[in-house]
Order: structure tokens, then sequence, then C-alpha cells
């Protein structure tokens, strides 16, 4: 089990900055190359890697030990980090601004703003169901009137993409830039590129803020937190390929492997992006018995093996299909496919969404399809070749 650090100033919460000041983790020098010639080997069929451990010898970590070393929920410290930004801007003697924005990147699962407005217990505004939004007449805005702080904590469920998803959203605006109470508004960072487009509301909610990227030493801090817990005594994290602690540190106080730098960097800085990808990248040992019998693995999970995650893409053949499906899941956060057949032209999507479930892409949360989180970086990379705006989360 790696050693928990000392308490310094750096476990204190760290403010929210501005979108426009975020700054992704980037891979370390010899990694792009090292990923080239990767993928040339594969081409191949051969590598000069060698793994400390075969991976026939190992199998996916049982979800009950993954609950224990790397348990829900999957935003880290963000929970804290966000009351003090606001509480900080709620706190100043004479403040100008009623309004903070708050953007977050896709695939986020735990509804951070969500949660905290609720544990805090300020007052949230729900949005109304997608569909209604097309209606003749869509439902009326609640009052807005009252005191206190007032949260909408998913800016991107109050419109669609399409000719008539609109209106709700413009007199949401228009209703609270004539409100006098102080207004928190959380906007996935796709849904804000596409709103300050499409309506303006940038003219009217200021410049978003959003968490610090999540470098290799706050995930190993975050990790080894989420471990310490653990039932069974804690876990140790050895690298499939060399055998190497994954937190072990140098005499000087750096890490002494580049497992979770390529993960911070690969994860664009995103905790549950990171959350998810290392979840998935945990496997345990068979034992011997296990292999020669075909049964299950031993109850000994204190070692865990670190592989690296598993690369998906996208087919060549009706790839601009894909891409339009992933972009409007991203822009809506999920949808539904009578939702996502409204915001796609023709017969688009009626069968890509199911078809990128198999391709690892998406996922079916109940009757929503969503863009898994693990793939979020690849989606993201996809995109952005295709020319679609991506910004910077």
């Amino acid at each position: 089990m790696p050693k928990q650090d000392p308490p310094d100033d750096e476990d204190q919460p760290l403010l929210f900055l501005k979108t426009a000041d975020y700054a992704p983790p980037s891979l370390p020098t010899n990694e792009t190359l090292r990923q080239w010639w990767k993928r040339v080997g594969k081409m191949y069929h051969q590598t000069d890697e060698k793994p400390f451990i075969a991976e026939e010898k190992l199998h996916k970590t049982l979800l009950k030990t993954l609950d224990q070393v790397v348990s829900p929920p999957a935003c880290g410290p963000l929970i804290a980090e966000l009351e003090l930004t606001v509480s900080q801007w709620l706190a100043e003697p004479k403040r100008t601004e009623k309004f903070r924005l708050i953007v977050m990147p896709p695939c986020d699962r735990n509804d951070v703003i969500g949660t905290w407005a609720a544990e805090q217990g300020h007052a949230v505004l729900e949005a109304p169901p997608r569909t209604a939004l097309l209606d003749d007449l869509p439902p009326p805005l609640p009052d807005l009137r009252g005191g206190g702080l007032l949260v909408i904590p998913r800016l991107e469920k109050w419109f669609l993409r399409h000719h008539g998803g609109l209106r709700t959203i413009r007199e949401l605006m228009m209703a609270l830039h004539l409100q006098d109470r102080p207004c928190l508004v959380g906007c996935d960072s796709f849904a804000w590129q596409f709103l300050r487009t499409a309506t303006g509301a940038d003219l009217i909610l200021p410049a978003g803020l959003t968490f610090q990227a999540f470098d290799a030493a706050r995930l190993r801090k975050w990790f080894c937190e989420l471990n310490e817990d653990m039932e069974i005594g804690g876990a140790k994290f050895l690298l499939s390929l060399t055998g190497k602690d994954v937190f072990e540190k140098t005499a000087k106080g750096g890490l002494a492997n580049d497992h979770l730098v390529k993960l911070a960097a690969r994860s664009r800085g995103i905790p549950w992006v990171a959350w998810h990808l290392w979840r998935a990248s945990l496997r345990s040992e068979r034992k011997s018995e296990d292999l020669e019998n075909g049964g299950d693995p031993g109850n000994d999970e204190r070692t865990l093996w670190v592989v690296d995650p598993t690369e998906i893409d996208l087919p060549a053949r009706d790839r601009q299909e894909f891409l339009l499906v992933l972009h409007a899941l991203l822009l809506h956060g999920g949808m539904t496919l009578e939702e996502l057949q409204l915001t796609l032209p023709g017969n688009a999507g009626d069968f890509a969404a199911a078809g990128l479930i198999g391709f690892g892409f998406v996922e079916l949360d109940g009757e929503r399809f969503r863009c898994r989180p693990v793939a979020y970086p690849e989606i993201r990379e996809h995109l952005a070749a295709a020319g679609i705006p991506v910004g910077n989360l």
C-alpha cells in the first residue's frame, strides 16, 4: 500500500480558474515516439516490450475490489473546491456580479454541481423534460424569485439542437437577467460552445470557470486516498510491463515512473475520465489452479496489476455519421434515441448509436445513449480531426 504523504499546503482545496486558463497535462517528451513505434510494431505483429507478467495470467478485477480501491464518486476533491470558489464569491463585500458560470468537461456522471448544491441546501432549478421543449406551448418557467443562491446545475438540459428547441433557454436567460438574486449556472463545455453562438448566452453570463487540471501529483494523492480505506488492508499497484509500483517515489520526492503522467495527459486532467481509465486498467492475477480449472480467481486481491489502456478507433465506414452522433451526445449530455433523431439530419443516428456501443464509444444508461468517459479522449481527437470545435476541456 502506498504511504500517505504528510499534509502540507497542497492538501487545501484549489480555487477554480477561468476556462481559458485551463492547462491539460502533457505527455512525456518520449511518449509520442514510443506510441508511434508501438503502432508500427502492431502492424507487423511484433514488439520489443516483454511484459513482467504475461497477459494470459491476468483477468479483469472483480467489481467488489474495484469499489474498494477506486471507490465512487469519480470527482475527487471537486465538490470541496467548488464550495471554496462559490463561498468566496458570495462573501465578497462589494459583489457586483450576480452570476457565476461553471463550465465542466463532458461525461460527468456524478453531477458535481447538482450534488454540491443539494449538500449545501441551495435552491436548484430543474430542467423540464427535453421533449416538452418542442411543444407548441412549452412549459412555463417556474417562479425564480426568492432569497439566497439559485443553482442551475446543467444548462445543457434546457435546450435541444432543433429549430424549435431554443425557445425555453432564451426565456430562461432573459428571466435570469431580470432577477436580482445570485445565480450559479453549470454547463457542459460542448453545450456552452454551442449556446454562445446560437443564443448569445455569453452576453448575459460571465466568462466560465472550471477546476484546475489533475496532473500526475493530484491523481496520485487522490488514488492513494481511495485505496487507503480498503477493507482488505490496502492494495499494491504494479505495472504489468515492468513490475514497478505505480505510486513509488524517488528519493527527491518525484514519481519513479511516468504511468500517472501519461494517465493525466490522456485524460486531459479530467478527474472522472482519469478515474474510469484507472479502473479499466486494473487486473488481478490468476492462480495456476484457476488457469488449469478455468475457475474464478482466488480471494487474494492485494496486488493489482496495471495494464496500458485499450485503444479504440472508429471504422472508416460511416465515420461521418458516427461523428455526428458523438457530437450530438456530447452536446446534450446524453439522449434517448427519439431525442437524438430530432437533432440529426435525415436518418442519421438510427443505427449509428447502437453501433457505437459495440465499438466501445457509447453506453446505454436506461433509455439514454451516453458517451463513455474512457472513450472521451478518442472521441475528442476524432471530432477535432474532422474540424469540429472542441475547446480546451
